[in-house]
């Protein structure tokens, strides 16, 4: 029998390095695989299949969340009085218990007890017929009708407050145009009682965007002058029932300004529309996360980049979980100095303008130090952005 030769010591090293690479291909897949919302830019909505590990009450590391308002939170008042009821029960003093055996009179300068409580009508809509009758002239024959009030002929079936609300569930509230017929009360004569086919709330709705298109032209067009502007895009799937169906994909773009917010369709996810809708004339300061998109329009133009925290924060979450012990040690080192600026940053009115710049100061500088130090692999790519990109995260200064 032929013995089967062993391998030289070069093939051994050559076998040892390929193994090494494969291994280090199966780590980086296994650590994509374990990226959430805790730990990367993915949306919570991708946890729902696949939980983060350390969420809910078993492991012991996080407190479940109570129903309703949560601690620290501020108390929600109603502000409600009588005089905003639209009736008022005043409950008799023969209802006390044991009335018709005391001697029972007004306590004045004691305030009543007072329960409020809202409840829809038997039919919260109101309809109204607007009738002509006609009239034939005596002389000529000819026959005439009172004319309609002319707000009343443009609205139609569906008033200007309904048809508000309406526009309001389809746009504010999200709900399909079936949720909103249902909602207004089509055949059933239930909800609000309004008798409206899916056609008529489609092209009402329509009216309502159109009549907003002003508006928010107006607004689109004030957005490069804005000193500060924060931005975010998502991506939505055309839905394969429009026609043509193209199947594609397009992204919403927010720009919320100090005082209101714009949110624009785009096709494509490019610099384009940034370009489309600030200009190269905006010297606005913009926050906004580490998307390419951003960086590409900063060199551009004369915008400032405040690169968002929270995504900054989860990607060296990530290093911390990462097998590797140079990159997990790197990550909560970073993970430290975050939970260090944040405390210094809340506590910023109490220090003073002057202290928290110096100590901030300090901080800032101890975190890039640390951050751009990295030279593993797995570290480089942050450690290459907070070399490039790290002033940017303290623009807030």
């Amino acid at each position: 029998m032929e013995k089967t030769p062993r391998p030289s010591y070069a093939e051994l090293v050559a076998l040892v390095a390929r193994l090494e690479s494969r291994i280090a291909d199966l780590e980086s897949q296994l650590a994509a695989a374990q990226k959430n919302s805790r730990n990367s830019s993915k949306p919570p909505s991708s946890d729902i299949t696949k939980p983060p590990s350390d969420q809910g009450s078993k492991t012991g590391r996080r407190k479940p969340r109570h129903i309703g308002g949560q601690d620290g939170h501020p108390k929600h008042e109603s502000g409600l009085t009588v005089d905003a009821a639209d009736h008022v029960v005043e409950l008799r003093p023969d209802q006390i218990p044991g009335a018709p055996s005391r001697d029972l009179a007004p306590a004045p300068g004691l305030e009543p007890k007072i329960i409020f409580q809202y409840e829809l009508v038997e039919k919260p809509v109101e309809l109204t017929a607007y009738v002509a009758h006609p009239y034939r002239d005596r002389g000529t024959g000819e026959i005439s009708y009172a004319p309609f009030p002319k707000e009343v002929e443009e609205a139609g079936l569906i008033g200007p407050r309904l048809t508000a609300f309406a526009a309001c569930l389809k746009g504010g509230i999200h709900a399909s145009y079936s949720g909103a017929e249902k909602v207004l009360g089509l055949r059933l004569r239930r909800f609000l009682g309004a008798d409206v086919c899916r056609a008529t709330l489609c092209n009402k709705i329509k009216k309502v965007a159109a009549a907003l298109g002003f508006a928010h032209g107006e607004l689109l067009a004030a957005l490069p002058a804005e000193p500060r502007l924060n931005i975010d895009e998502t991506g939505h799937h055309d839905s394969p029932f429009r026609k043509p169906a193209n199947h594609g994909k397009h992204w919403v773009w927010v720009f919320a300004a100090t005082l209101f917010t714009v949110f624009k369709i785009f096709g494509d996810r490019s610099t384009d529309a940034l370009r489309t809708v600030l200009s190269p004339a905006c010297a606005a300061i913009i926050g906004s996360d580490f998307y390419s998109a951003y960086k590409c329009f900063m060199k551009e133009t004369n915008i400032r980049v405040q690169f968002c925290w929270a995504h900054l924060i989860r990607d060296i979450k990530f290093l911390t979980e990462s097998a590797d012990k140079v990159t997990a040690n790197y990550g909560r080192r970073l993970l430290g100095l975050c939970k260090l600026i944040f405390h210094l940053q809340h506590r910023r009115a109490e220090l003073g303008e002057e202290k928290f710049r110096r100590r901030m100061t300090r901080l800032k500088r101890k975190f890039l130090a640390t951050g751009r130090r990295g030279a593993s692999p797995g570290v480089h790519d942050l450690s290459a952005r907070l070399r490039d990109y790290g002033e940017e995260y303290f623009l807030f200064l």
